[in-house]
């Protein structure tokens, strides 16, 4: 995702509040309704960065596929089935594509069988096995009674060594996206909630970074903040900062306030915190300084949610706005 470069007077939204965003576009393409495609949306007005953006981030990555378990599934396909001849999977119903997925990834098979049995000798465990069958024998002529011994295949003893061999070497996210299907290789809007998106800044990829589009047209300026020149009742209140003074000896009881709280970096203080900085204790990691002067205030805010509903209620957890000293 570009970087947004615009300004905004909402807080917490990007700067770029169009409705052909790359945002804008991959909603789209998430919410649907129907499948979306890059045709539709450049007639809809999307530009081929937004349309480019959209279609790549749709699709689920492979950490996020392997995160589901698909992984898993590719790598016990391809234990399965990865000694079959072409005709033995052709009898067993496996489809061409399967077929190619297999041969694709037959070296991988080949090198983690041969990275367990560097670890795991192959002959001392089937000399092992030998041995103990020999003892059974023996022990049965004495009892019979004694349950027979069946040796155990040295892949299925191993089974799970080369299965860990296979995932630590990975998929391709094409083959997860196979194994996967069309619909699970898709991201819902619960991903994108949950996992973010990628951005890039100064060459850097930022992973987990939170997907805001911007509201429908309905619902994204309703009293016209952004809109250039209009003023009404019901936005001039909000495009002024309101600060209401008392005076005292004709000087002002408030000399000076200060924001510690800020819309690109919130500050949240626990009741503990709290009852530092009227002890003499910094917070925030030394970014608060305790109070200490003579008529030093505090505002702090929080959400109703975050407080017990009970009549003993006490604060826990909230935002530390602003501090002021008289």
């Amino acid at each position: 995702m570009r970087d947004s470069s615009s300004i905004s007077s909402h807080p917490h939204q990007h700067g770029d509040g169009s409705m052909h965003s790359p945002e804008s576009a991959l909603q789209r393409v998430v919410n649907g309704p129907g499948p979306v495609t890059s045709a539709i949306l450049r007639g809809e007005g999307f530009s081929d960065e937004a349309v480019t953006f959209a279609m790549a981030e749709r699709l689920k990555s492979a950490a996020q596929l392997a995160h589901e378990g698909w992984s898993d599934v590719a790598t016990s396909f391809l234990i399965d089935h990865g000694d079959k001849s072409i005709e033995q999977l052709r009898d067993d119903g496996i489809s061409e594509a399967s077929i190619s997925i297999l041969h694709q990834h037959a070296p991988l098979l080949t090198s983690a069988r041969a990275g367990v049995e560097k670890w795991y000798n192959r002959q001392e465990y089937e000399e092992e096995e030998q041995d103990k069958v020999a003892e059974a024998v023996e022990a049965r002529r004495e009892d019979p009674r004694v349950p027979e011994y069946r040796p155990i295949p040295y892949w299925t003893y191993f089974n799970p060594q080369l299965r860990s061999f296979i995932l630590h070497e990975g998929f391709p996210v094409s083959t997860l996206r196979y194994f996967a299907g069309p619909q699970n290789s898709l991201r819902t809007t619960r991903d994108l909630a949950r996992d973010g998106l990628t951005i890039s800044s100064m060459g850097l990829d930022i992973p987990n970074q939170p997907f805001n589009p911007p509201p429908p047209p309905t619902q994204q300026d309703p009293w016209d903040l952004e809109t250039e020149g209009v003023i009404t009742q019901a936005n001039r209140a909000s495009r002024r900062l309101w600060l209401g003074l008392k005076y005292w000896d004709n000087m002002p009881v408030l000399r000076k306030a200060s924001m510690l709280s800020k819309p690109t970096k919130r500050i949240w203080l626990t009741a503990k915190d709290m009852g530092g900085l009227t002890r003499g204790f910094a917070a925030a990691k030394g970014e608060i300084k305790p109070l200490s002067q003579v008529g030093e205030v505090m505002a702090n805010d929080w959400d109703e949610t975050d407080v017990a509903a009970s009549t003993n209620a006490r604060f826990t957890e909230g935002q530390a706005p602003t501090r002021a000293v008289r």
